[in-house]
């Protein structure tokens, strides 16, 4: 019946939206939850999802889920949320982070508290090299007064992230126009050569909520060493697309038989479906299975070339 069910899904338009003890199997487990396919389904409906998704914040076994799904979508509102209730920086080595995906998502601090977060995260006081690039990322990307004034404190106390504060605080300083614009395909592009890391080989995958006013879109790089896909979210405010996030989603290794690893090297690989847990059909389950992990984001020297 649930092999039924799963093609019954891939063939319907609009996809039916999880009860709410479904919405919680899926923000319990790993598996799940870092699979694209539910990324996306959970993307589609969040205009429904997301009051129940904050509920989840205060459940142990669900809040990293939701505050992993809630950064995805991207409001700001829920953003605001996840800091307010996060946990302050623990020790362990899966402990923070949580914070990675909070921090690719602040693109428009509203508070004290907010500015915070991102100044802890650029100066690593999460203690996770994930954290520190995203924050870096986030500075550079909003490239205000404030996140320029961050970014050059983080130049003296983070000598490991040299290189990537020095590029942040060259575009910051150049007066970039605003990440925003009537036409999602060019905005993508302009922020994709922003973030680029290696060699960029283009924007794929568009995905809308059902509303159509929330878009992810992925970017695909090459480092040389491996292929890095970057997930954005934009969200359309007053009749302009807006950035509200990117983060990397997906790390593929130049290994043999193209093995594929999912970033941050804590999640496990996804499967190529899911509709609701427990149970996946086997025949859609090909992902091979890890061989080794990923490393955080490396850092270049503080002269590469500039963005």
């Amino acid at each position: 019946m649930i092999a039924l069910a799963a093609i019954a899904t891939i063939l319907t338009a609009q996809p039916p939206r999880p009860s709410h003890s479904e919405l919680h199997a899926i923000l319990v487990n790993d598996q799940n939850l870092w699979n694209p396919a539910t990324r996306d389904f959970i993307f589609y409906h969040e205009g429904r999802l997301r009051s129940s998704i904050r509920s989840f914040l205060r459940d142990s076994k669900a809040r990293r889920g939701a505050q992993e799904i809630l950064a995805l979508i991207g409001d700001p509102e829920d953003v605001g949320a996840l800091i307010r209730l996060a946990p302050p920086p623990r020790s362990g080595p899966l402990s923070n982070h949580w914070a990675y995906g909070v921090a690719c998502a602040l693109l428009e601090p509203r508070s004290q508290q907010e500015w915070a977060f991102l100044r802890r995260c650029a100066l690593n006081l999460y203690g996770v090299r994930w954290v520190d690039a995203g924050a870096i990322q986030t500075l550079k990307l909003i490239a205000s007064p404030r996140s320029l004034q961050i970014l050059k404190e983080v130049q003296h106390r983070n000598a490991y992230r040299a290189g990537s504060v020095a590029r942040a605080i060259d575009y910051a300083q150049s007066n970039p126009s605003p990440l925003r614009g009537e036409r999602l395909a060019e905005l993508a592009e302009r922020v994709a050569n922003v973030i680029k890391i290696g060699k960029w080989e283009g924007n794929h995958n568009i995905r809308y909520n059902s509303g159509g006013d929330k878009a992810l879109i992925d970017f695909v790089y090459n480092t040389g060493e491996d292929r890095l896909t970057y997930t954005a979210t934009f969200h359309r405010v007053d009749g302009l697309w807006r950035l509200r996030g990117a983060r990397e989603t997906l790390q593929e290794f130049g290994m043999p038989l193209g093995v594929v690893v999912e970033s941050p090297p804590f999640l496990p690989p996804p499967p190529e479906l899911i509709l609701a847990p427990p149970a996946i059909p086997p025949a859609l389950d090909q992902i091979l299975p890890p061989v080794t992990a990923p490393n955080p984001p490396k850092d270049e020297p503080a002269n590469p070339k500039k963005n």
